[in-house]
């Protein structure tokens, strides 16, 4: 069980092994993670799914080849703009974005995971989550 408010991961499978290493380095500096491997067996995953990115406080998103020619990171993308999520998009590797894809986050600001060395990255990292996770909470109680 993950506690609220969290942050919902997406990312496409051939990258889980880059995207677990920062996934249990951010749940180890405390911070709530949601991505399919939370998903029970026997759910329906995508109903799954679209009620995480519902309920997430913000929506991470790993970019790559990978991720950029998969239908369910993009469906996941789509979901979280038309919900008015915070996105931070994560790049990879060096990508050309499809128009799709770059279209809904080319107002966002970048974190460039592949030009950075991993302590700087995870620095960044962790600060982008303590602001919007501080933004989200602040929202909550401007909402009371």
């Amino acid at each position: 069980m993950v506690l609220s408010p969290f942050i919902f991961v997406s990312y496409a499978t051939p990258n889980h092994r880059k995207v677990y290493k920062d996934v249990k380095w951010l749940v180890g500096k405390g911070f709530p993670v949601w991505y399919d491997q939370s998903i029970i067996p026997c759910e329906i995953w995508w109903s799954c799914i679209l009620k995480h990115i519902d309920q997430c406080a913000f929506f991470v998103i790993f970019l790559s080849n990978a991720s950029n020619d998969s239908k369910w990171v993009y469906r996941e993308l789509l979901w979280a703009d038309k919900r008015n999520k915070d996105i931070l998009p994560i790049f990879l590797e060096e990508v050309e974005l499809k128009a799709e894809i770059e279209s809904l986050i080319s107002n966002k600001q970048y974190l460039f995971r592949y030009k950075q060395k991993n302590r700087q990255y995870l620095i960044v990292l962790e600060a982008s989550f303590k602001h919007l996770l501080g933004t989200q909470r602040a929202n909550n109680i401007l909402r009371l």
